[in-house]
């Protein structure tokens, strides 16, 4: 979700919005005035207290390679790889050579599903430890795990439509009837995100290390997809990587509708559907071959 910030900060900036400033900042706070009088959770331990990057400046080089936990001698699924550093700079790179008629408008559309599948993926992943511990006391199917991890997620993107729509407004960019199309997009998207959720969920029940490898590999896929740019300004050798994304054509189903003000065309549509298919379907075979014998082993 940072991305997203600094991209709409950066261009509103460049528009000296005050008001578009303003409002974000006020929808900021009304999010998250509610938790400040609360008292530190309990991951906050990990992550604040009892972090030796955050107490001490001279571990701030560690704060470029090693991930968030390494601080209180834990492993987290969070990291800062250097490899992110350098899919920025080369996204980028490309990115200012192009003008984008209202880029906020453009990068959000795009984002909302990527946003969305990495929320689920990522969530999926860091389950398993609580899905095993979990289903050795009650039975519970460990579908049931990956399936509230998708429901969070797509409540979050419902959620963001909302800051989407105002952002919209403000910069006076079009309603389109197209938006109606939504629901069939966040359908197709949720049967792909469920499909990897149950891939990336079912291998972590075995091996550890699945969830960080993951979770790194999301930073070059993000890049590797036309969410930041569009795909005309890649150069002919770096096509065929975006011709057989799947992301692709599942970032088209949203940014169509909503920024385009037409509905994705045919082939999009049908690639769309395909991978969403196969998604699933070779998640779930996986997911239900092979979970038994993984979390007996684990």
């Amino acid at each position: 979700s940072r991305p997203d910030v600094h991209l709409v900060m950066i261009d509103i900036f460049k528009k000296k919005s005050s008001t578009a400033v303003l409002l974000l900042l006020g929808l900021g706070v009304i999010v998250y005035a509610n938790s400040l009088p609360n008292e530190m959770f309990w991951d906050d331990n990990d992550f604040i207290l009892n972090n030796l990057f955050i107490q001490d400046w001279k571990y701030w080089p560690k704060f470029f390679t090693d991930n968030i936990l390494a601080g209180t001698h834990l492993v987290s699924n969070y990291w800062r790889p250097l490899l992110q550093m350098v899919s920025l700079a080369f996204a980028f790179s490309f990115l200012m050579r192009q003008q984008i008629h209202n880029y906020p408008v453009f990068y959000l559309a795009g984002s909302l599903f990527w946003t969305f599948f990495s929320q689920a993926t990522g969530h999926a992943a860091n389950l398993t430890v609580e899905a095993l511990e979990i289903a050795k006391r009650i039975h519970v199917p460990h579908s049931a795990f990956v399936a509230s991890a998708v429901t969070g997620a797509a409540f979050n993107l419902a959620l963001s439509l909302v800051p989407f729509f105002l952002i919209a407004v403000i910069s006076g960019y079009p309603i389109h009837a197209t938006w109606l199309f939504l629901p069939v997009a966040v359908a197709i998207g949720a049967c792909f995100t469920a499909g990897v959720a149950l891939l990336i969920f079912t291998l972590a029940s075995r091996f550890g290390d699945v969830r960080e490898t993951y979770l790194v590999l999301l930073g070059p896929w993000f890049f590797v997809t036309p969410i930041a740019y569009t795909k005309e300004i890649l150069p002919a050798k770096f096509q065929i990587i975006v011709r057989y994304n799947p992301m692709t054509y599942l970032v088209e189903l949203f940014r169509a509708p909503l920024y385009d003000g037409w509905l994705p065309g045919r082939n999009t549509f049908l690639f769309a559907v395909l991978s969403a298919a196969l998604s699933l379907a070779i998640g779930w075979y996986f997911y239900s071959s092979r979970i038994d014998d993984y979390a007996a082993r684990s």
